[in-house]
């Protein structure tokens, strides 16, 4: 565990190698509501702990979905509202749970199906888009929007042994753009010992 600007940061298993930068995102902009596109064990449990209102959006498999509904749960003060509905209406639903929060959400984590049109979406609904397993070349041409920074964190400690046809390299990347930008966002930069890149 690393203490940076005051912030603990541990040092997660190779399949979380995002968790340390939500962390660290969540501590500069303790959030409200989090949207989330694709659910997963490490982050959905992260965003139940770490803020108030949790939207998940799944469109994968229902076995998936259900799964890390019933493995997880909110804290005490936290709402969760998880869905899993088909893919051609995962915005039209997003758009309608955000509804009840003016159509904004403080994060958004794209984690799922069809990621570029829902970062592509997320720009006008967040101040703060993050991306996972941004390293799959069809991520990286997603221009970034007026008025936001982006961070491509790449340099984790960890290997995966198999690629896949998209041309998935041995490290994850992932990707935050942020339309703020605080002096303490160098922070973030240096989780995990990482090289982040503006952009």
């Amino acid at each position: 565990m690393k203490l940076l600007n005051g912030v603990h940061v541990h040092r997660d298993s190779t399949l979380s190698s995002h968790v340390p930068i939500l962390k660290g995102l969540m501590q500069l902009w303790p959030p409200n509501v989090v949207l989330e596109f694709g659910s997963g064990l490490f982050s959905t449990r992260l965003f139940l702990e770490m803020s108030d209102h949790v939207i998940t959006v799944e469109t994968m498999h229902r076995e998936w979905y259900e799964h890390v509904r019933d493995s997880l749960s909110p804290r005490e003060g936290c709402y969760w509202n998880p869905a899993i509905v088909d893919l051609h209406d995962q915005l039209a639903h997003a758009d309608a749970r955000l509804s009840l929060f003016q159509g904004k959400a403080d994060i958004i984590f794209v984690d799922g199906d069809d990621r570029v049109f829902c970062c592509l979406w997320a720009f006008s609904h967040a101040p703060v888009v993050v991306l996972h397993d941004a390293q799959k070349k069809a991520f990286q041409d997603i221009k970034t929007p007026n008025g936001y920074s982006k961070y491509v964190f790449r340099n984790f400690p960890v290997w995966y042994p198999e690629h896949d046809a998209d041309g998935l390299e041995d490290r994850p990347w992932t990707t935050v753009w942020v339309d703020r930008l605080p002096p303490s966002f160098s922070m973030v930069k240096t989780l995990y010992e990482t090289e982040a890149t503006l952009y």
